[in-house]
């Protein structure tokens, strides 16, 4: 291949020990660097970067060459340019294949369905029940929030991160009246066409199938094309409707994935962000009343072994600042920690969280009754090829007695 194809909007980690980086693909085309990330050395990811369909081998080997410890062979570059395109990284006419044909096979299905029954939770409809009604049941009695607007919560594995849905989930199970609508903000933890990526498809799961919310879509004003493949193998949205199907059976529901923005990158001056969140105040304002979910981790990283490794105290003073920010409800304060400090395992995970946040900013300036917020826990969750960190939360109106 002596004129590679650019590389595909792709999911990336930080270094990992200094040596390799995990990549992900977030419609998950190819298999290699699905849930679990594919590695990657960082000098041929370096390389990789470079390709931009226009310049050849030697001409990229010898700029490369320039800022490397030693030369740069053309056949590297064609080597690697082939293993990319076999694991269908590239954006070359084999993906192209590949992702139509998925994407037909996908749009084809009348409903999406439910990934993890079976494997991630039960898919008998009683046992689902027994399970989810012990992941809250230690918070069934919070207090009635009768302003409740919004919560944040996981977005990984529901097993590993059970105390943190069950606890976000109680806190809005005796919200006064319920709710009409539930809007599922999830993290896709790598970079879309879009920032918000909507599916009109309704989700099938062992507790029944909840109504997806056309007329709210249509208020986003989102054709997704391409991207809502993501929502196929993505399973965020997923966990969170099981426990919404659970405690708000009646409510419509509207799946949204959220592409990654770029770390170093202020969401302020970004007009996707502004974007969706006119978007979100346009289905908040609709008859009947709406709770939005961000289903978004602190701290995301896939990859071989790495839940086996000793966890960063950085990660960890990082999630501190994140959740200041959370509670005193700082939608420049949480950028500055997910996005100003440069670091993928964040900022991949981060858009979802921001775009509530600063929506319920907007709320609390516009509204005499103030928006609160109380965090409501906080984990390191590592597991074999997972590594993530999260939290959860709990926003409402403070309302006069």
């Amino acid at each position: 291949m002596d004129v590679p194809p650019p590389v595909r909007r792709l999911g990336v980690s930080a270094p990992i020990d200094g040596e390799q980086v995990a990549l992900f693909d977030p419609l998950g085309v190819s298999r290699s660097a699905g849930e679990g990330g594919l590695l990657i050395g960082v000098e041929e990811w370096t390389w990789a970067l470079g390709f931009d369909g226009r310049t050849d081998a030697s001409t990229l080997a010898e700029r490369l060459g320039r800022g490397a410890v030693g030369s740069v062979r053309p056949e590297w570059i064609r080597e690697l340019a082939t293993r990319l395109s076999d694991e269908l990284l590239l954006e070359d006419e084999r993906f192209d294949r590949a992702c139509a044909a998925a994407f037909d096979d996908f749009r084809r299905l009348e409903r999406r369905r439910a990934h993890g029954a079976g494997r991630e939770y039960p898919d008998d409809p009683f046992d689902l029940r027994v399970r989810l009604g012990g992941v809250v049941a230690d918070d069934w009695y919070m207090p009635q929030l009768e302003g409740a607007l919004a919560i944040w919560a996981p977005s990984g594995p529901l097993p590993t991160a059970a105390s943190l849905y069950g606890r976000a989930w109680a806190s809005v199970r005796h919200a006064a009246g319920g709710f009409d609508r539930i809007v599922v903000l999830a993290s896709a933890g790598a970079p879309l066409g879009q920032l918000l990526v909507p599916l009109a498809k309704d989700f099938e799961t062992p507790l029944g199938t909840p109504t997806t919310d056309r007329a709210a879509l249509a208020e986003l004003g989102v054709l997704p094309g391409r991207d809502q493949l993501a929502h196929a193998s993505c399973r965020s949205i997923e966990r969170h409707l099981l426990l919404a199907r659970l405690l708000h059976p009646g409510a419509t529901v509207v799946p949204l994935l959220v592409g990654a923005l770029e770390a170093d990158v202020d969401p302020r001056e970004d007009e996707r962000v502004e974007e969706a969140l006119a978007g979100l105040a346009r289905v908040v304002a609709m008859e009947g009343r709406t709770l939005l979910v961000a289903a978004a981790d602190l701290f995301h990283l896939r990859a071989p072994g790495v839940g086996s490794g000793p966890k960063s105290g950085a990660v960890g003073a990082a999630d501190r600042r994140a959740l200041e920010a959370m509670e005193s409800l700082d939608a420049e304060a949480f950028a500055q920690v997910a996005f100003g400090e440069g670091d993928p395992g964040r900022a991949s995970q981060a858009a979802a969280a921001y775009l509530v946040l600063a929506h319920l900013e907007r709320v609390d300036a516009a509204d005499d009754a103030p928006v609160r917020a109380s965090n409501l826990g906080y984990l390191q969750c590592p597991s074999p090829d997972l590594m993530f960190t999260a939290g959860a939360a709990v926003f409402y109106r403070e309302l006069a007695s």
